[in-house]
């Protein structure tokens, strides 16, 4: 009978190894899951990003044709004062525009920044 116990305690042991590699094998497995898992959202972030970017730059490139356009009509300065100041309050709307139409894409970048920056608006 000792030896019976003997000889299963030696199969017990003879699996030991088996059971620590399949155990650092499987601790492997979910390290590398977890791994992949952060890259993936890091790469789902980042498309994000480049979306906003992309989005952000046809917006500007749509106005930026818009106000060149405009520019392209404006009439030529006169010794008229009203005229003069007509074009001047028009050219200050279109500054006015601009700057809100760059502060809201570098909103899109910064969104932590613009939480600060609108506690001063």
């Amino acid at each position: 009978m000792n030896d019976q116990i003997k000889e299963d305690d030696k199969d017990h042991l003879d699996l030991m190894p088996i059971k620590q590699r399949v155990s650092a094998l499987s601790q492997r497995c979910s390290a590398l899951r977890k791994e992949t898992n952060d890259e993936e959202k890091k790469l789902e972030r980042v498309v994000n990003e480049i979306t906003t970017f992309d989005t952000a730059t046809e917006e500007l490139r749509s106005y930026l044709d818009s106000v060149f356009d405009r520019l392209d009509h404006l009439e030529p300065i006169h010794n008229d004062a009203e005229v003069v100041n007509k074009q001047l309050i028009e050219v200050k709307v279109r500054q006015l525009v601009a700057l809100s139409s760059s502060f809201r894409i570098a909103c899109s970048f910064f969104p932590k920044a613009t939480r600060s920056a609108q506690s001063f608006i």
